[in-house]
């Protein structure tokens, strides 16, 4: 909704093709699909770090810029991605927001033994994984009095799993403090699983991303103090516009500055900023970041439409 928004102003039209299921054969149909219908570029949020790079390969050689938004494919499938942030950017978020919520309902975060554990989408998604890393590497560092109780969780961006998982947790450790839900399913899933058992923000600490709308039911209920996200209608938006930039043949490089029209000035960064070891190619290829991310709460949950 976002780029088709924003592209009235810019002079190119968004066509929106989204797959029935969150699976890559359906994603691979829809890219096939793009391509054969002439498309200049693609702008694609990926359901698997490398499932899509055969069919990408080809569209870029067929002459259609690719540009990943908000889950990325390997670099070399794409020209840009349009990355929420940096692992270490969402990782502190996500444990800052859990700290946060446990100090609201009466825990010492420093002090305190805090049992927590992670339930997201699955081991094959890079940015999730990438987060909790990060994550881990904070609450080590800065709360060593937490304990993890469990390997992670994962409902495979399942609704019904996620409720059923989430179910499973609190089953398996009821007296436990902290669930970090990083993964926009496996939050409301989590939430439900805990309204179902009676449970509330002053009961268990639940957080992570989702959109604002996504979790305003929860957020009324008194589940959960806090989540987060980012501007997903933005994020979008950017990723089109660069996939239209550089379509028209322009060409960026590390360092770049692009303007898009809007919303501002955004910078190419190299690859490795997502994931360590990474390379760049000389020209076409890198991540830029969005400008903000947003913690949402009862009390501007209201302002937001998505």
């Amino acid at each position: 909704n976002g780029a088709q928004e924003y592209s009235k102003g810019w002079g190119f039209t968004v066509d929106y093709q989204g797959s029935a299921n969150a699976a890559v054969a359906d994603q691979v149909n829809v890219i096939n699909n793009a391509v054969a219908s002439g498309v200049d570029a693609i702008c694609i949020s990926s359901v698997d770090a490398t499932g899509l790079d055969s069919a990408l390969t080809e569209a870029r050689d067929a002459g259609v810029t690719v540009v990943t938004w908000d889950s990325d494919v390997s670099d070399t499938a794409r020209t840009l991605m349009v990355s929420q942030g940096t692992p270490d950017l969402l990782g502190k978020m996500l444990v800052d927001m859990g700290a946060d919520s446990l100090t609201n309902r009466g825990k010492d975060v420093k002090a305190d033994t805090i049992k927590y554990c992670w339930h997201y989408s699955q081991a094959t998604v890079a940015d999730q994984n990438s987060w909790q890393v990060a994550g881990e590497a904070i609450i080590a560092k800065d709360y060593p009095n937490w304990t993890k109780v469990a390997d992670n969780y994962y409902s495979n961006q399942d609704a019904e799993q996620a409720v059923s998982i989430g179910a499973s947790i609190l089953d398996a450790y009821p007296d436990i403090d902290l669930i970090i839900c990083n993964d926009s399913t496996a939050l409301p899933g989590q939430l439900k699983a805990a309204q179902n058992k009676g449970l509330g923000k002053d009961d268990i600490t639940i957080t992570g991303f989702a959109s604002p709308m996504s979790i305003k039911e929860y957020c009324d209920a008194d589940v959960l103090y806090e989540w987060g996200l980012w501007d997903c209608g933005i994020q979008g938006a950017m990723g089109c516009y660069l996939a239209a930039y550089i379509a028209a043949g322009n060409e960026v490089k590390v360092g770049d500055k692009v303007s898009i029209p809007g919303i501002g000035d955004c910078e190419i960064l190299a690859n490795d900023c997502l994931s360590e070891g990474d390379t760049t190619a000389d020209t076409n290829n890198g991540v830029v970041l969005l400008p903000e991310t947003t913690v949402f709460t009862a009390d501007n949950v209201n302002d937001y439409n998505f």
